[in-house]
This record gives C-alpha cells, structure tokens and sequence, in this order.
C-alpha cells in the first residue's frame, strides 16, 4: 500500500492528466449524436458484412489480364461457411465475380469479406466484399507500435498514447459534430486545442517547454488557417468547390452540415501536425540552450531558435509539398490523361485547393519558427528559476 501511495504521489500530474482524458472520450461517446439529426444516403438496413471462409473453389473461369501478367478476371465457384454475424456456421455457395477493378480471388482456406443481403421476406444475395483485411491492419499497427517503443521507449509510448487520443477525439467528437450540423470553425478550434494540449502534456508534462509548444502549435495552426482565408477569397474557393460537394449537398438540407468552412477544417487539421512538430523541437532545443547557458539574452535565444529553425523549415515544407503531392499523383495521370490545357488546368478548382491548402500549411510552419522562439525567449530567459526547470520536466 506504501508503494501504492509513493507512485500516486510521484505521478500524481500524469494521472490528473489521463483522468481528464479519459473524460473527454467518455463525455464524446455518451453523446447520442443520431438523436440530434439523422441521415444515410441509402436504407441499408438488410446490408451485413461478416466473415466467411473458403471451403472449396468448386470451378474457375478466369482469363489472364492482358494489362498485367498474374492477374485474372472472370468467375469463381465457391463454397462457404459463414464466420460472423447471424448465419454464422451456415454453408453457402456463391458466385464471384472479377473484374480488373474488382479483382478478389478466393483461395481455399482463406478468410474473406462478404456482403449478406438479407432484406425481409426475400431469399439472401451474398457477394464477395474484399479480403478480410483485419490481421494484416492489426499486423500493422503492432509492427508501428513495436518500432515507437523500440526505440522512444517511455516518450515513444507516450507518442502512442497522444496519437491514439487525437485520432480517437477527431472520429469521435469532429467528424460527428461536424457531420451533425454544429460550427465547423468551433468544433475544429475544440479538436485542435484538446488534441494539442493532449499530445504535449504527455510528451512533455506541466513544463514551460509544454507552455512554449502548445502555444507555438495554436498560433502557426491559425496562421494556416487566416492565409487559407485569404487564399480561398482570391481564388474563389469554398467547401462547394471540393470533389464530394454535390453529394454532400444531400447531408447539408439534412443535418445541417456547414459546406462552405469544410475545406478550411481540412487545411487546419492537416497543418497541425507539422506546426506542432516544429514548435515543440525549436521549444527543446531552446530549453536546452538556456539549461546550459542561463545567462544567455532573450536576443541571443530568438537567434539560436532562428538557426535551427532553417533547416526544419526546409525539411518540413518538403514535407507538406511532397505529401499533398503523393496523394494527387492519380488525378494528376488522369489529367494528363483527359488532355487538361495549360489555362484550363491553371484554373481549375482542383490546382486551387490542392496549391492554397499546401501553400498555407507552409506558411503556418515556416512562421511557426519565429513565433516559438519569441515564446520560448519570453517564457525562458529572464527568470530566476530557469535552470531548474529541467530538473522538474
């Protein structure tokens, strides 16, 4: 019991800190958000996903893809034993059909996805989803979460756990308040700040380096979001531009969903973590400059914070290009594909939002650079107790 006590005692911070969010995920899933307002695009009530495994591929009518050699397109026979759901145990035959964009060859023994519908006084129609998918994502995440604590240990778990809460409160409270009618620009500001302060009190406690690092991360964050602002005016842009705009016109007359900020939501969420990135390593290199040299001027801090911040401005802006890149590489063939002229492509919706969201992420990175390091010199130096700080952090 006394060393029951002595532990409280000793991370008596750390536990506050995990009860509070524990608090904001149990206060987020007590929400009955369905009750506020409902909508589907589809009844999909007789729709179930469950598990099936393959007992026998009973006959093949496949022919080679002539786009790819190893890949085949045509008919399966097979025979199943549901694993999930209602009719788990029950042994079905079915047909699968492969196509070049649907192409889910079933071996036998393999464990797969299958869609039952099963609508009311009707017999079932069974098809083939996808694989099942489960053990290689689970795989996965251990295989990441391994690597983290391999080699962070201590801080890599608590990055597990900062990373665990900010996916878990945007799915949980963003995505559903969101989607449910509520401010956009509000609900995003909550996300932002509860994630944030999250993430930098488990990494770096009750510290002035959390202080300089949350509020380094809040200020370059809204000043992605004020440059986005100001781009979307220029180019005309609103959440009516983006790709789902027509379908999400549906949800709108519905729930009440807020179109026109939805491309902004998207532009902070993505900057957030490369400007907390930033802020949080110009904040640790300072604290470790004034921890060796307290007598160091506010001047010389801002400097110091400058120099290093260069070279993660080249790093990270690389970073948000490249990313936003990647992800465009597709529609970019299909461009090239579709014969886009120069004037056509140059104002396009598309070029305009993929350039305003990746030019203003940027700028709240590389301006997160300076602001961090008038923070950390104001909040650093000058105070009696500086060098003490590190014993505590």
């Amino acid at each position: 019991m006394t060393a029951l006590i002595r532990i409280l005692k000793n991370h008596r911070k750390q536990l506050i800190l995990a009860v509070i969010l524990l608090l904001t995920v149990a206060g987020t899933l007590a929400v009955k958000w369905n009750e506020i307002n409902q909508f589907s695009f589809s009844n999909n009530y007789s729709l179930h996903y469950v598990k099936a495994r393959v007992l026998s591929v009973d006959e093949e009518n496949l022919t080679e893809d002539e786009l790819e050699a190893g890949r085949y397109i045509g008919t399966q026979e097979l025979t199943l034993r549901i694993l999930t759901g209602d009719s788990k145990g029950e042994v079905i035959t079915m047909t699968n059909y492969m196509s070049r964009t649907i192409n889910v060859r079933c071996r036998e023994g393999q464990t797969i996805l299958i869609c039952a519908d099963i609508p009311d006084n009707a017999e079932p129609y069974y098809t083939i989803y996808n694989y099942d998918r489960s053990p290689a994502v689970l795989a996965i995440l251990l295989i990441f979460a391994a690597a983290v604590l391999l080699i962070g240990r201590k801080q890599g778990l608590l990055s597990i756990l900062g990373l665990t809460y900010t996916v878990f409160f945007i799915i949980l409270f963003l995505v559903q308040a969101v989607f449910h009618g509520f401010s956009a620009v509000g609900t995003t500001a909550v996300t932002i700040l509860c994630t944030c302060l999250a993430s930098l009190l488990l990494l770096t406690g009750f510290t002035r380096k959390t202080v300089v690092g949350v509020l380094g991360t809040l200020l370059g964050v809204l000043i992605s979001g004020v440059a986005f602002l100001a781009f979307s005016q220029m180019l005309h842009l609103s959440g009516y531009n983006s790709e789902s705009a027509e379908s999400l016109l549906l949800i709108v007359q519905t729930t009440g969903l807020e179109l026109k900020p939805l491309l902004a939501v998207c532009v902070l969420i993505t900057a957030l973590g490369a400007v907390m990135d930033v802020a949080v390593s110009v904040s640790s290199a300072l604290y470790e400059i004034v921890s060796l040299n307290p007598d160091i001027t506010r001047r010389a801090l801002i400097a110091s914070g400058m120099n290093i911040g260069r070279d993660m401005i080249g790093t990270m802006t690389n970073t948000l290009i490249l990313a936003y890149t990647g992800t465009a590489l597709p529609t970019m063939l299909l461009l090239l594909g579709y014969g886009y002229q120069f004037n056509q492509l140059i104002s396009s919706d598309y070029l305009a939002i993929e350039l305003s969201s990746g030019i203003a992420s940027t700028i709240g990175v590389v301006m997160t650079v300076p602001l961090a390091s008038v923070i950390a010199a104001l909040v650093f130096v000058g105070n009696a107790s500086a060098g003490k700080v590190r014993r505590r952090a």
